[in-house]
């Protein structure tokens, strides 16, 4: 069984901005009777691996997040939430699973949506160990969405169009836990649909932001799957031949 316990991260001394509070106030709503910790430099070792240490000294608290929430997760069990996650329904449901996680829109499980486990679980302890020698590279930072979903893959993980178990976490699909899209800002909220993931990336660089934004431009001008068709084009080309680029655009239309 789950605890009854939200976890968080907050590194970096910053106050919490009121859209995550307003966050946060949904948590409280619809698991009243849930411990919630918040966990910092006061109560996680940022030395604790080469990793969040690199991180840490960069600035980039949320790639320290990535690494502390699995230690907190394997150690004290219970359920992690990103601060930029609205609960709009209990996650009673999910704690008879040993453990679970979500998928985003991508395919790609990612720990950030919320996910949880029993204390100690193996492949929890597995994932984390993961991170044990990697570096931090702040010019290509790794995904953490990526790192899990090809832990996943390999012992069977295939599309997330379903709900399918692998090494004793459920995974879930999109809809349960991101229904966002985080390219378009696009909302597909089911029945299913207990939270939503507002991407809001504090991690991101100037150039992250940047390109985001003109994806979006393009999914709201061409559509959703056109939109997403064209950019990808127009930033492969523009790593080969900046020169080819411009002449995508007559040819997609």
């Amino acid at each position: 069984m789950i605890p009854r316990t939200i976890h968080y991260c907050w590194f970096g001394g910053n106050p919490l901005p009121k859209r995550v509070k307003r966050c946060m106030e949904s948590w409280k709503k619809y698991c009243p009777d849930y411990e919630i910790i918040r966990w910092d430099e006061q109560n996680f070792d940022v030395n604790y691996n080469r990793y969040t240490k690199e991180a840490y000294d960069a600035g980039k608290w949320a790639f320290v997040s990535d690494v502390a929430r699995m230690y907190i997760i394997y150690h004290h069990g219970g359920i992690y939430l990103d601060t930029d996650v609205e609960l709009i329904g209990s996650l009673d449901p999910f704690l008879s699973d040993k453990a679970f996680m979500g998928v985003e829109y991508n395919g790609l499980v990612a720990t950030g949506l919320g996910f949880g486990a029993e204390k100690n679980l193996q492949v929890i302890r597995e994932m984390l160990d993961e991170y044990s020698s990697l570096p931090f590279d702040e010019s290509d930072p790794v995904s953490c969405p990526k790192l899990t979903t090809e832990f996943l893959t390999r012992y069977g993980y295939s599309s997330g169009k379903q709900i399918q178990t692998v090494r004793d976490i459920v995974i879930y699909p999109t809809e349960y836990f991101a229904p966002m899209n985080w390219v378009t800002g696009t909302l597909h909220v089911t029945c299913n649909t207990v939270s939503i993931h507002y991407y809001l990336a504090s991690w991101a660089t100037k150039n992250w932001r940047q390109k985001k934004k003109l994806r979006k431009i393009c999914c709201y001008v061409l559509g959703e799957k056109r939109g997403m068709r064209f950019y990808e084009r127009c930033a492969g080309l523009y790593k080969r031949n900046p020169a080819q680029a411009e002449t995508v655009k007559e040819k997609d239309q």
